[in-house]
């Protein structure tokens, strides 16, 4: 996908330059398509990560199985979140997010710690962006830096 196609791509890709703040989430409508929008671009980044993760060394290590469960788990939490939003239950997309993140972490350690082509960095920062976005609505704690 070209990021033509992310609508939100160009305000995350400037806020993440540090050009305009983070655009916040105010309300329900919002909320929604930023679920949404998240919901693509976990999908988007799961496939790439797979790819990556399959040319790469990490069999020996054990890694690549681990991290392969926990980016099909980050797509399974993210498309649970979007349902509790879109039902509008506010409790239960809240504990959701909270679930995700935590979820998230082993992802957002190795993306730190390791090299990944260009293409997939920028996406998970998309993701990143998203994921601390929707933390900052429900008042949780973000995704590390």
């Amino acid at each position: 996908m070209t990021r033509s196609t992310f609508p939100w791509a160009g305000v995350a890709a400037l806020a993440l330059a540090g050009s305009m703040p983070a655009q916040r989430l105010e309300d329900p409508g919002k909320l929604r398509e930023a679920a949404e929008q998240l919901e693509r671009e976990v999908k988007d980044f799961n496939n790439q990560f797979d790819r990556e993760l399959d040319k790469g060394f990490y069999d020996e290590l054990g890694l690549k199985e681990r991290l392969d469960r926990r980016s099909e788990k980050l797509k399974g939490e993210v498309d649970g979140f979007r349902g509790k939003v879109k039902s509008s239950n506010d409790k239960k997309a809240r504990k959701k997010l909270d679930r995700t993140i935590q979820l998230t972490h082993d992802i957002h350690l190795t993306m730190r710690e390791r090299r990944f082509s260009e293409n997939l960095e920028q996406r998970w920062k998309l993701v990143r962006f998203e994921l601390n976005r929707m933390a900052d609505y429900f008042d949780l704690s973000p995704l590390g830096t």
